[in-house]
């Protein structure tokens, strides 16, 4: 009285195929993006600002900033006080490239003496620099303009002398420059406000 249906055997030959390939195929995916890691170029570069900004006392302890699923981690650089704030963010979905890289860093009151790291410059996809609040001092470099994703950049509360260089005027995303309470000379520069 009932007759079972069989599907046609190349069709279901074809669909067991397409179960095993997307099985391997999300393995195989999942398997090589999970462990994120933050790019060793950058790993490097937050240790040589460590290094110099810490002048030889505790180094940032760096480990990898980046060790979550997910596309945004954090992590804290020092065990300071509640009113210091030291944290790294990165975004692990930029460039397809299988790493990590550094979006955000906040470096703020933690009291981080000496003149701004030129390996900043290395930390090519940050959109935040935060280094309220210490007493870094002399010039305000002029390689902070080869930041071309920054959006927020403060240096306020600091000991920086001069004026701000032009080369700020590259940075066509940034969106708030916060540099007062700083010992600035001369003129806003034009840049300033388009």
């Amino acid at each position: 009285m009932f007759t079972t249906l069989q599907p046609p055997h190349g069709l279901l030959q074809f669909c067991r195929v397409m179960v095993v390939v997307i099985t391997l195929f999300s393995s195989a995916t999942f398997s090589s993006v999970i462990p994120y890691q933050l790019h060793p170029d950058e790993v490097t570069a937050l240790k040589q600002i460590g290094e110099t900004l810490t002048q030889g006392g505790q180094p940032f302890e760096v480990g990898d900033a980046c060790n979550q699923p997910g596309p945004l981690h954090d992590m804290n650089l020092f065990k300071q006080d509640l009113e210091a704030n030291s944290t790294v963010m990165c975004n692990c979905t930029l460039n397809n490239d299988g790493y990590c890289h550094i979006t955000s860093l906040y470096l703020k009151t933690l009291s981080l003496p000496g003149k701004l790291p030129p390996e900043i410059a290395n930390l090519t996809y940050l959109e935040i620099l935060s280094l309220t609040s210490n007493r870094l001092s002399g010039n305000i470099p002029g390689y902070l303009g080869s930041l071309r994703s920054l959006t927020y950049l403060s240096l306020e509360a600091n000991q920086f002398s001069g004026t701000i260089p032009s080369q700020l005027g590259d940075l066509v995303n940034l969106t708030d420059l916060r540099a007062s309470d700083n010992n600035l000379s001369g003129r806003i520069p034009d840049f300033i406000g388009n």
